[in-house]
């Protein structure tokens, strides 16, 4: 599968079921092998979701994406072990991060961190939806989907 064909949802939700971290895997840069340049689109959705992150309390390191080939097997095995160890270190979701009430709260409020960063960045832009689209790091398209999922379309 693409990688850019990971969608936000998908991260959050593994965040929101309790996991410590999620890996996307996708194309080297540049050797995309659907010619849709889909892994550009992942480091523009992993960019966004670790901006959420960090904006709930929740650290970045969470979600990683690693250009990777289907020749790369002995790479792919250092790069996991790698990120089990930097998940180790950081410690159970939510609790790694000293919420106290764990990754359960935590991953509750990704909706509402969302909302307050598309609101952040509309403010910031005087109400400019795509300025304030490429600040959060989305399409505009994507931007008015959101507005209108959270009520905000007359901002």
């Amino acid at each position: 599968m693409c990688s850019g064909r990971v969608d936000l949802s998908f991260v959050l939700r593994a965040f929101r079921n309790g996991m410590d971290g999620v890996f996307i895997g996708g194309c080297h840069f540049n050797e995309c092998h659907y010619i849709t340049d889909g892994n550009y689109h992942a480091l523009s959705l992993v960019l966004l979701c670790q901006k959420l992150m960090a904006h709930m309390g929740l650290n970045p390191e969470r979600l990683r994406l690693e250009e990777l080939s289907a020749g790369e097997g002995i790479r792919f095995a250092e790069v996991m072990n790698e990120f089990a160890v930097s998940l180790q270190r950081l410690g159970p979701l939510g609790v790694g991060e000293g919420l106290q009430a764990g990754a359960g709260q935590a991953a509750l409020t990704v909706k509402d961190a969302e909302k307050q960063l598309i609101i952040q960045a509309l403010e910031a832009t005087g109400g400019n939806r795509t300025l304030a689209a490429q600040r959060i790091g989305m399409s505009r398209r994507t931007l008015h989907r959101k507005l209108h999922a959270f009520h905000l379309e007359d901002f």
